[in-house]
């Protein structure tokens, strides 16, 4: 279901082959989150960073005129899963852990916001999206975990898409 909000999904990998740094910076510049300074501050000082050191995609949903209305970032981690942890046997072993060191490999959505004044629900657009860019990388390497990063008082909010 796509919300009302017109936008494109802009690689900033792709962002930066065309436009300078500094003209990225300026548009990051005027992203507002307020409900979350974390993800204001990751945009305006990490982003680049992250993704010129390959540890990290980002994801842009840009206006017509430019502007984020939000934005998600993507990547692979080791997580690890103790054997004694609350998880089913076969829980486990869907996980794909490695017996010997508990790591399982786990695509991460790392961070997933909308911009101050954007619509209601646009997040849900949002993860829509990182989630259709996870299951086109799953289709073409595999990995059957996705992690979620968030601040504790959302996690209710994400166990609605299945997240444990």
């Amino acid at each position: 279901m796509r919300s009302d909000v017109d936008y494109r999904l802009a690689s900033l990998r792709q962002l930066l082959s065309i436009y300078s740094e500094d003209e990225i910076n300026e548009v990051f510049s005027r992203f507002r989150c307020s409900r979350d300074l974390d993800l204001e501050e990751f945009l305006h000082q990490r982003a680049i960073s992250y993704e010129k050191r390959d540890l990290a995609r980002v994801y842009l949903a840009l206006t017509p005129d430019n502007e984020i209305v939000g934005y998600f970032s993507l990547s692979m981690r080791c997580g690890i899963v103790p054997k004694d942890s609350r998880i089913s046997k076969s829980m486990y072993k869907h996980l794909n852990v490695q017996s010997e060191t508990d790591v399982a490999q786990m695509y991460l959505i790392g961070q997933l916001g909308r911009a101050d004044g954007s619509e209601n629900g646009f997040g849900r657009q949002l993860m829509a999206d990182a989630m259709g860019l996870i299951r086109e990388a799953n289709a073409i390497i595999g990995c059957p975990v996705v992690r979620i990063d968030c601040k504790p008082e959302l996690m209710e909010y994400y166990t609605g898409y299945g997240f444990q």
